[in-house]
């Protein structure tokens, strides 16, 4: 029987090459000549949290540019099955999972997710996340910030076919305060901390025991090139983020 080398923590960011709302998202100049990809390799790096970080793209030119200028290996690219418009996180890291396990004989206790596309993440965030994770012994631990109550469910409308307005929740004509409402979260892509086991057994981010870690700062996931541009100017006026 093969021996494995088990090892504690790995950094998993995924980047593929095709992006419908901004093309070529992940290697766009962002700060400096330097892409939300290469962004995120150089926060990882300075987390010192993991034993290896790796980048799961299927691009050439995203492996080329992350292996020039970080001096990360990238030894195998992602599957084109796995590099879909439709194509879910959990089949990434499962396929990543595998191929480590495969090449190197090697397995982690827990995996880090950090997206590229949260460029104004902070290293004290990530680092107690991990602290609280470890402590709560959670399956998985999300980033989360509380969202505005203008923006609540309840109070949300959508429009009928004959174009009358509509209230999307049904709760929503009976909400006459803002006292009535309950404070809701959204994840906001900070990182997601998942214990491997748990999530083989899973094979989904939303787990029996998900922890949270509630960011006080206020963050952007991009996905338009609106936040593209407002991260970016965020990110220029605030260098602490390098």
């Amino acid at each position: 029987m093969v021996k494995l080398n088990k090892k504690n923590v790995l950094i998993l960011i995924p980047a593929r090459k095709n992006s419908k709302a901004i093309k070529n998202k992940n290697i766009l100049n962002f700060y400096q000549k330097k892409s939300l990809t290469e962004i995120a390799v150089n926060f990882s790096q300075k987390l010192k949290l993991a034993d290896d970080i790796f980048v799961s793209t299927d691009s050439p030119k995203i492996k080329k540019i992350i292996e020039k200028k970080t001096n990360l290996k990238i030894p195998f690219l992602r599957s084109k099955k796995n590099s879909k418009d439709k194509s879910a996180v959990s089949s990434v890291i499962k396929e990543t999972i595998k191929k480590i396990r495969n090449k190197y004989l090697t397995t982690y206790q827990t995996i880090i997710l950090i997206e590229p596309t949260c460029p104004l993440r902070k290293l004290k965030d990530v680092i107690n996340a991990y602290k609280k994770y470890k402590k709560n012994n959670y399956d998985c631990l999300w980033t989360i910030n509380g969202i505005n109550l203008s923006y609540h469910p309840n109070k949300q409308l959508k429009l009928k076919k004959n174009q009358y307005l509509q209230f999307f929740n049904k709760k929503g004509p009976k909400i006459t305060s803002r006292q009535m409402l309950e404070q809701t979260y959204k994840r906001n892509g900070v990182c997601y901390i998942l214990k491997v086991e748990k999530f083989q057994k899973n094979n989904s981010l939303a787990m029996k025991k998900t922890g949270y870690y509630l960011c006080e700062d206020e963050m952007i996931s991009i996905d338009t090139l609106e936040e593209f541009n407002l991260a970016k100017k965020k990110f220029d006026k605030n260098t602490k983020y390098l």
